[in-house]
């Protein structure tokens, strides 16, 4: 059973990627439309790099949750968020690295994905912190 926090964060968790995945679609569009083949996997490359952050951030901050049950330690909270951080990172490189190098991908049009993909979150974000719906 989820408490209301948790509850909270699956749906801002959730409405984050649709909207990633909602912009993604369009540049790939854009894309796919002016015959940029190549291109279009890369920005989704991209954008699937952005939205395994907003997963794994997800999964630290419940893990967090189900471990630390006590409301007096911060500490363990912290450790998971530093934790999560890094994933998050090591993650990240890879999966540009993985683009980059082994699938030889426009390097720009990746960072474009990521980018395109990275605003949504910061959208959903700057929403959900005025108290608006995504």
């Amino acid at each position: 059973m989820m408490n209301s926090a948790s509850a909270e964060v699956q749906q801002s968790a959730c409405k984050i990627l649709i909207n990633q995945v909602i912009l993604i679609i369009i540049v790939a569009s854009a894309l796919y439309y002016a015959q940029q083949i190549e291109a279009v996997w890369a920005v989704g490359l991209g954008g699937l790099i952005a939205a395994s952050n907003v997963l794994s951030s997800y999964f630290w901050v419940l893990m967090a949750g189900f471990v630390n049950r006590s409301p007096h330690s911060s500490t363990g909270d912290v450790a998971f968020f530093y934790l999560g951080a890094v994933q998050r990172f090591v993650t990240t490189l890879l999966l540009f690295v993985l683009g980059f190098a082994w699938l030889k991908l426009p390097p720009l049009a990746i960072v474009a994905g990521f980018g395109i993909a990275q605003v949504a979150y910061v959208l959903g974000l700057k929403q959900k912190s005025s108290g608006e719906s995504l």
